[in-house]
């Protein structure tokens, strides 16, 4: 199975797959047991980091909903419309 990342909402990071590492800092492999699944602490409240311990629950709010990062160096992926153009407020009449 791919590694998956998943982003809970109100949560943690959750870490799926067959084949994944974690490594601190200096690049030293935290030891995982053999787990499949793991999760990583995003609020920094848990007392295990970088592990999840439960210690969000009531002190942390994020929904969750996927969006496209802008392409690196370009226009973003999804533009705002352009705003409509004002009417002239010279002395021209409105069309």
């Amino acid at each position: 199975m791919a590694t998956k990342l998943t982003v809970l909402s109100n949560g943690s990071l959750r870490v799926e797959g067959t084949d994944f590492e974690l490594v601190d800092a200096q690049g030293q492999p935290y030891g995982l047991g053999g787990r499949e699944r793991i999760s990583i602490c995003r609020c920094g409240l848990s007392k295990n980091k970088p592990f999840c311990d439960g210690s969000h629950k009531g002190h942390f709010e994020h929904n969750a909903v996927a969006f496209d990062l802008p392409t690196p160096g370009g226009a973003p992926a999804n533009p705002a419309p352009a705003a409509p153009t004002p009417p002239d407020a010279g002395n021209q009449p409105l069309a």
